[in-house]
């Protein structure tokens, strides 16, 4: 099927392609033709060994004349034998190197043919794989445990390039942009179960020691998100309120799945309170032995999860929500290609976060969102880089799923939520699954209908946020005004590297932790490479906090903080004076006053007070000794601190340097 009409327009002049050309993973082509459904025969009965033949028919339809036009389909490492075009023998030419991204099969549309509505039969055998191993792992394709006697796929490629893994074992066109019904019959087996997407229509005992599982699914499906499980498993019927919940388990797991998965209808209510109407005729999953991947209608589980979750009594799994989660975003509306895939983790994520909040409410929502944000500063960041959420690197160390548009990408996602505002938000968000439903979307067509939503401007958030790269950094200067009680002036400075560019419309939410340890916040939107905000109305406060209220958590660091006293405030009547300042290990206060005791503060450049002495003066005039202050080695590190004296009514600070 082919993309909404809203967004041609934009794909064909932003890109400006043309028909003629295979699609990439990572670059949308127009084609001629548009797949409207497969219709498979697939032998699996040496399963679980990966050796199979199979029949595929491959419903198109051209957009104009067919003439001189070609169809082009995928299949890897396989061995076709035979191609019919709506009845008519034909040649597949093999195009490209096995390593080449775009490697694929073309098939000229025969001359006598008129019909602008063509069937193409493919015949096929040999040994199906899976994609080359990297470092020691290997994922998308076709995987076999003899051991268990399991035979199932994975739908996409971890390393490599092509991305889509459903041509291990399907021919087809196999790009996200192009989505299609399916009619699969799997021959297994006798004694076999064949999970695949969809609905189960029929089984077919035969006397050959087969049987066959017929199944249609008749909602749009790109393919690499249609899946196949071949083994003994067990069906677990956990449906709820007419919604079909099938999971498909292995003997050894079925008391830790009907555990695991019990939770799985709570989540459904969850994700359709948020995002509308669950979007296809069943919820299902497969265990397998590695995992997970959100497949339509069968997503595959790894067993260890499951077995956790039962062993740690986690019938709330949040990898069961992210997948889960992947029929709204993925599935329902899927990537025009993989530059888009934030558009499916990102927002996969950011429901796990939606997941705790229906739990736990709006303070476990955000305490999801900081944990993700900062599991991304100190983890993953080192490892992967800096990436952008769309169209980012896949050289090593990235991969084609960084955790960079899984955990990146949810706290942009809130980010974005706490931009718009609750309402908007979430009424554009089912704006755009509908919009697009069971097609496929862009960056642009999401911005586009949360524009429309939130009758804002969103060209900058997408620049900084899912183009650009990177996050403010910020040193903080908090000046208080002994002049003005209860005002302050804030400097914020960005400091980030330059490729990182200016961030604008940056919410910080400042905590002020009083004395009772009861926490007081407001928030700030810095917009400007460099801003101050005089005479901020600021509270008593024993310690300052920035970017950890309840409100929200934005993507950023606090690379610097000093918190002190206006040195220009002209000078009180207890005419301070500190020596020697720079110091290394005394300090000496020298002030006047008419009272009878003082007190005296010592803060660092943060606002926490280190020390809060009173102290009784002599005929007016006090001279603080070295023995009363001093910072032996070790109690106090280089750097800028604060004396505070308080006495008769009156407040002074002095800036005082400590140097090892």
């Amino acid at each position: 099927m082919k993309i909404k009409l809203i967004l041609i327009a934009f794909i064909l002049s932003a890109v400006g392609l043309i028909a003629g050309e295979i699609s990439s993973p990572v670059e949308y082509k127009k084609q001629a033709f548009d797949v409207l459904h497969y219709d498979a025969l697939l032998d699996f009965s040496a399963a679980p060994s990966k050796d199979m033949t199979g029949r595929c028919d491959i419903s198109i339809q051209w957009e104009g004349s067919p003439a001189g036009e070609k169809f082009y389909f995928h299949l890897r490492d396989l061995t076709v034998d035979s191609v019919f075009y709506s009845g008519v023998r034909v040649e597949a030419i093999e195009v490209g190197e096995m390593t080449s991204a775009v490697y694929h099969y073309e098939v000229e549309h025969p001359a006598q043919i008129s019909s602008t509505l063509n069937k193409i039969s493919i015949y096929y055998h040999g040994t199906m794989t899976s994609e080359p191993k990297v470092g020691g792992m290997s994922w998308g394709g076709v995987h076999s445990l003899p051991s268990e006697g399991l035979l199932y796929v994975m739908g996409v490629g971890f390393m490599n390039n092509y991305i889509s893994a459903t041509q291990h074992w399907l021919p087809c066109y196999d790009h996200p942009s192009d989505k299609a019904t399916f009619h699969c019959k799997f021959v297994v087996p006798a004694g076999q179960t064949a999970a695949a997407t969809g609905e189960l229509i029929n089984i077919e005992y035969l006397d050959n020691g087969t049987d066959i599982y017929e199944w249609k699914h008749d909602y749009q499906c790109a393919t690499y998100l249609y899946a196949f499980a071949v083994g003994n498993y067990q069906l677990l019927d956990l449906s709820h309120d007419e919604l079909p919940i099938h999971v498909y388990s292995l003997p050894a797991d079925t008391a830790a799945s009907r555990y695991a998965y019990k939770n799985v209808y709570k989540m459904v209510d969850c994700f359709e309170e948020r995002f509308g109407e669950y979007p296809f005729e069943k919820v299902g999953f497969a265990n397998t032995p590695i995992g997970s991947m959100e497949h339509q209608t069968l997503v595959s589980m790894a067993e260890r999860i499951i077995q956790n979750a039962s062993l740690y009594k986690d019938s709330n799994n949040t990898t069961i929500a992210h997948e889960l989660s992947h029929q709204w975003f993925g599935n329902k509306v899927s990537p025009l290609d993989f530059r888009e895939a934030w558009l499916n983790e990102s927002f996969a994520v950011f429901s796990e976060a939606i997941w705790q909040e229906y739990l736990g409410g709006y303070e476990a929502y955000v305490d999801f969102q900081r944990v993700t944000g900062e599991d991304y500063f100190n983890k993953h960041v080192k490892r992967e880089g800096v990436l952008p959420l769309y169209d980012f690197s896949r050289e090593s160390p990235s991969s084609n799923y960084p955790v960079t548009i899984y955990d990146k990408g949810c706290t942009v996602v809130g980010m974005l939520r706490q931009y718009m505002g609750e309402e908007a938000f979430f009424a554009g968000i089912r704006t755009y699954l509908d919009d697009f439903a069971y097609g496929c979307a862009t960056s642009e067509g999401l911005k586009d209908v949360l524009e429309e939503a939130g009758n804002k401007d969103l060209d900058f958030f997408f620049d900084q946020w899912i183009y650009g790269i990177g996050w403010p950094e910020f040193e903080i200067e908090v000046n208080l005004n002994d002049n003005k009680p209860g005002k302050a002036d804030i400097r914020f400075t960005q400091i980030q590297p330059e490729e990182y560019g200016t961030f604008t419309n940056v919410p910080i939410q400042i905590g002020f932790r009083k004395e009772d340890n009861s926490v007081g916040y407001k928030t700030v939107i810095i917009t400007e490479k460099d801003q101050l905000i005089q005479d901020f109305d600021i509270p008593e406060f024993e310690l300052l906090n920035f970017n950890e209220g309840p409100d929200f958590y934005t993507l950023m660091k606090v690379k610097g903080l000093t918190v002190g006293i206006d040195d220009e405030i002209a000078d009180n009547e207890l005419n301070i004076s500190v020596y020697p300042n720079p110091t290394t290990d005394y300090l000496n206060i020298r002030f006047s006053t008419t009272a009878g005791n003082a007190n005296i503060n010592l803060f660092n450049s943060t606002g926490i007070e280190l020390l809060n002495k009173n102290i009784s003066t002599i005929n007016g005039i006090n001279k603080y000794s070295v023995s009363t202050i001093d910072f032996p080695n070790g109690s106090l590190s280089s750097g800028i601190y604060f004396i505070r004296i308080q006495s008769a009514g009156e407040i002074a600070t002095k800036k005082i340097t400590i140097i090892r």
